[in-house]
């Protein structure tokens, strides 16, 4: 295949035109092959989550080793040995992750609902309330429900 072959459209959605094709000659779009930085940034401040709680799983996690964050589902996830054990939620409360046998028992516990994302249940993933986050104590019981689990599986 020669490059006289390849057709000369671009495909997607111009951001600058509204329109599918190439932009017109001198559009700024035209010659980035990724969106402009300012938009990227106004992105990146549209994934706010609760500092205060992120702050607090910080400090419950601060003995474990290999504790890595990353910003991910419109929060701040907190990886243990690269793998997801516990997400603080853009729209507040948490993610954890469980085994998915005791999901059920899990489910039964005040502000703890299974995790649903795009209409589909989440295999050993747990939602849990803000409101059942300010406590303490059950703040560290669900991080700690997270990393035994994530600990299990690195065995």
């Amino acid at each position: 295949m020669s490059l006289r072959t390849i057709p000369d459209v671009v495909t997607r959605r111009s951001p600058v035109t509204g329109t599918i094709g190439r932009p017109p000659a001198g559009a700024p779009f035209a010659t980035r092959s990724r969106p402009d930085p300012q938009i990227r940034n106004l992105y990146a401040r549209t994934m706010a989550y609760d500092e205060d709680l992120a702050h607090r799983v910080r400090a419950l996690l601060g003995g474990e080793r290999g504790v890595d964050e990353k910003r991910m589902f419109g929060g701040l996830a907190m990886l243990i040995g690269g793998r997801m054990a516990v997400a603080v939620r853009g729209v507040g409360g948490l993610m954890v992750r469980v085994d998915p046998a005791e999901l059920d028992g899990y489910c039964t516990e005040p502000g703890a609902s299974p995790t649903v994302m795009r209409e589909t249940p989440m295999k050993g993933w747990i939602t849990v309330a803000p409101e059942a986050c300010e406590d303490d104590e059950a703040l560290a019981r669900w991080v700690g429900r997270g990393t035994a689990y994530v600990r299990s599986l690195r065995a």
